[in-house]
């Protein structure tokens, strides 16, 4: 758990979160662990590993074109409004 220290270091500290967002945050975070352990229970730790990968591969392509695919998909929905 996160303490404070003093506003302005536990922000620096925090990447600029709040005291109580990291608290959210790491919240949030260990019931993700927990549910990913569920989903994976019984798998090889070949199998995690190769799944850990792709999805780090994943969400790298996402995060370069996010922009593109942000303006893609809202033409996409906008194309399918008028549609309508």
């Amino acid at each position: 758990m996160v303490q404070a220290v003093g506003s302005r270091h536990v922000a620096r500290e925090l990447g600029g979160r709040t005291l109580a967002g990291a608290e959210v945050y790491a919240t949030k975070m260990a019931r993700r662990t927990r549910l990913f352990a569920r989903l994976v229970d019984g798998w090889s730790e070949n199998d995690v590993d190769a799944l850990t990968a792709l999805l780090r591969r994943l969400n790298e392509s996402i995060a370069a074109l996010r922009p593109t695919l942000l303006d893609e998909i809202g033409q996409q929905s906008h194309a399918f409004e008028e549609t309508r």
